[in-house]
């Protein structure tokens, strides 16, 4: 069973009491099918950013939906820079709800794993209230351990990922898609060539934190957004910065620093993610592995970057070598 935070809406929202309650992850498959979901990044509790890089205040939310006209009757997802900002996604509930949201999801972005939405029909609520629930499950769209894989069969062998361990969930895509994604990415981190920077950036991207770890003193991190993880490892808990990018003028410098790492460190090979790294990387991200998603290992071994892609735009970048061992 699963542990769902509910909340059960009366009037005003603010003043909802909240309640826990169960629900299996069968239901969480079922709820979600043929569903629209709209995703936000809720950096802060005077911040929220949608998928398209549009920033909003928690208290605009109203006049932002109005402006957006997002599908009715979705699923929301918000994502948690901090767990403490669950209570800003409860001061929009109002606004979303009236929109026609069925339910709201969150999910804390430090922790593994990704959300879908929850039944909004009545679990724990009073009669007549409306229920929105706050749910983290996994992604019924990705595959894990147990399940068949693709047979992969158009893909050259290095852009087939490794052996899924049980607790990883991976997520993929046609093979033509993979090939034409890791031909940009090897174009654009390891080419002689002057890369077209503004191609391969579309309003956000992730830094995770090992990555990050190589990037602490570049002026050009000064306007991205912080997001700060703590990950329990078996030496205790490890407080994490990573950097939401949300301008060309942030990102330019990531990724040439990246370029620059990688030149000097011999170059590098551009494969699919190992069984080993997978299992690795899982402890510290907050979202099913999804593909297009590669490894840049280092010829002299000194890194192995990861670089994953969103609709031909690089989404996220870590760095497996500077995070610390599980």
């Amino acid at each position: 069973m699963l542990g769902v935070l509910a909340l059960s809406l009366g009037q005003p929202c603010v003043a909802a009491e909240t309640k826990t309650v169960e629900v299996s992850a069968k239901q969480m498959d079922e709820a979600l099918a043929g569903k629209k979901t709209h995703t936000y990044m809720v950096i802060s509790k005077d911040e929220v950013v949608d998928m398209e890089g549009r920033h909003f205040a928690p208290g605009k939310a109203k006049a932002y939906l109005k402006k957006t006209k997002p599908e009715k009757k979705a699923a929301f997802v918000f994502l948690l820079a901090d767990e403490s900002l669950v209570e800003t996604v409860r001061l929009m509930a109002d606004a979303f709800s009236d929109y026609g949201a069925k339910v709201m999801v969150v999910r804390k972005m430090e922790k593994g794993g990704i959300t879908v939405q929850a039944p909004a029909d009545g679990t724990g609520a009073e009669a007549g209230q409306r229920v929105l629930k706050l749910v983290g499950t996994p992604n019924p769209a990705s595959t894990s351990a147990r399940d068949k894989l693709p047979a992969m069969a158009a893909r050259p062998e290095h852009l087939k990922p490794g052996k899924l361990s049980p607790r990883v969930r991976y997520k993929f895509v046609a093979d033509d898609e993979v090939v034409a994604a890791a031909e940009r990415t090897e174009k654009l981190f390891l080419s002689p060539e002057p890369p077209d920077w503004a191609a391969h950036f579309d309003s956000v991207a992730f830094l995770q934190p090992g990555a990050m770890k190589h990037m602490a003193d570049l002026p050009g991190l000064n306007g991205s957004k912080p997001m700060i993880a703590q990950v329990e490892l078996r030496a205790g808990v490890a407080k994490l910065e990573g950097r939401l990018l949300n301008a060309t003028d942030q990102f330019v410098p990531v990724a040439g620093r990246i370029r620059e790492l990688l030149a000097a460190d011999g170059g590098g090979t551009v494969r699919a993610i190992s069984s080993a790294e997978m299992n690795h990387w899982w402890t510290f991200i907050g979202f099913d592995i999804e593909e297009p998603v590669f490894a840049i290992e280092s010829k002299g071994g000194k890194y192995v970057f990861i670089v994953g892609w969103l609709r031909n735009h690089v989404f996220c970048l870590d760095e497996l070598k500077a995070l610390p061992a599980k």
